[in-house]
């Protein structure tokens, strides 16, 4: 027999990680701001908070090769085995009618990274995903071939979006 999982056994297997009070704020002049194209997220030293760590400015214009090769750039120069880190990125997509924006928010957890931040970080991605609402997607990689594949990337970010 199954032990049955009460909602206060559920919460307390959680990591204790909150997000930093400047996280929403972010988040919503993410929404709001064309020139930032991406903003990234971390857990602070204390494993206490999630805070923001940094942010890619959007160009003006771009077209998909373009959006290829920022996308390729970001993953390249932040996202590494040893770090896991919490992205928020607005993807481009150019439709039959018009561009479209979508944010995506990309927990990145390497399967190389030490346990015990695999660990902290899966557990703490909830946080993150209640500053993101419905009509973003929320994704999860763990292995940098498919981080660097942005037409993978994309395609999920298309497939779950509404």
């Amino acid at each position: 027999m199954f032990p049955v999982i009460t909602y206060k056994a559920m919460a307390m297997s959680c990591s204790g990680v909150k997000l930093a009070k400047d996280v929403v704020d972010i988040f919503k002049s993410l929404q709001l701001r064309k020139n930032v194209k991406w903003v990234g997220f971390k857990i602070s030293d204390n494993e206490k908070e999630i805070v923001y760590d940094c942010c890619g400015e959007a160009p003006s214009s771009v077209n998909d090769q373009q959006e290829e090769e920022i996308y390729v750039n970001f993953v390249k120069n932040n996202c590494t085995d040893e770090r896991p880190m919490y992205f928020i990125y607005d993807f481009k997509f150019i439709t039959p009618n018009g561009q479209r924006d979508k944010l995506a928010c990309i927990s990145w957890i390497s399967d190389d990274s030490p346990v015990k931040l695999r660990m902290l970080y899966a557990s703490s991605k909830g946080e993150l995903s209640k500053v993101v609402d419905s009509s973003s997607t929320v994704i999860q990689v763990n292995d940098m071939e498919t981080m660097l594949n942005y037409h993978d990337i994309k395609q999920r970010v298309l497939m779950f979006s509404h």
